[in-house]
């Protein structure tokens, strides 16, 4: 890999771990449990710590980058009086528009001939296939999915509060029938505690 295609790929990766950040900054503004929150701190803390290592690693190769074209430029001064070389012959194979040893030129065109039987527009105005992906796809880190990563993030915290949403109704539904029959349980025993004075009233009078 040169130094432009790494300069590419380490700057997708930044846009990544960024995208990754502002999404885990909006879940935590969520009304979540603290375990739930206390793991999107420590993804935000890798994305910065990620962020910092690839931006390094940004200025490095920019930097090599710089002091090469300083040395190609000194270079080039100081063989400023080599002989040039000759210039390229319009009638030869290898011009622009013909296709190697034997191959015929196509009228000064730059692009290939079409085949006989194709459409001027195949290829173009086909639509794009839909990105055919599945859910262990989208958990890579280096998914090239990422705006379906963030809405499986999402929608799995939105799962999550659901169940702890219903959960803690169960739990009050239960604390509340549960109240009620030691209400009920503690009526049944004050009647029959009554009835009980009663009868021996009743007996003491005889």
């Amino acid at each position: 890999m040169n130094d432009d295609e790494a300069i590419r790929s380490i700057k997708a990766k930044i846009e990544r771990e960024e995208a990754l950040m502002n999404a885990a900054i909006s879940m935590r503004n969520l009304p979540i449990n603290e375990g739930h929150r206390s793991r999107i701190d420590s993804e935000l803390r890798d994305n910065e710590r990620n962020i910092k290592f690839f931006k390094e690693r940004l200025d490095a190769i920019q930097q090599r980058q710089a002091q090469q074209s300083m040395d190609r430029m000194s270079l080039g001064e100081d063989g400023a009086s080599a002989p040039h070389p000759p210039p390229k012959d319009s009638n030869a194979n290898w011009q622009e528009g013909s296709y190697g040893p034997g191959g015929g030129q196509y009228g000064g065109d730059l692009a290939p001939p079409r085949h006989p039987y194709a459409s001027p527009d195949a290829g173009s105005g086909m639509p794009k296939a839909r990105p055919n992906f599945t859910k262990l796809d989208l958990i890579k880190y280096d998914t090239p999915y990422l705006g379906p990563r963030i809405q499986l993030m999402l929608s799995q915290i939105q799962f999550k509060l659901n169940v702890e949403e219903q959960y803690l109704k169960g739990v009050e539904k239960m604390g509340r029938e549960q109240a009620e029959d030691c209400a009920f349980e503690a009526g049944v025993e004050e009647i029959r505690g009554t009835a009980h004075r009663h009868g021996n009233i009743r007996h003491s009078g005889w």
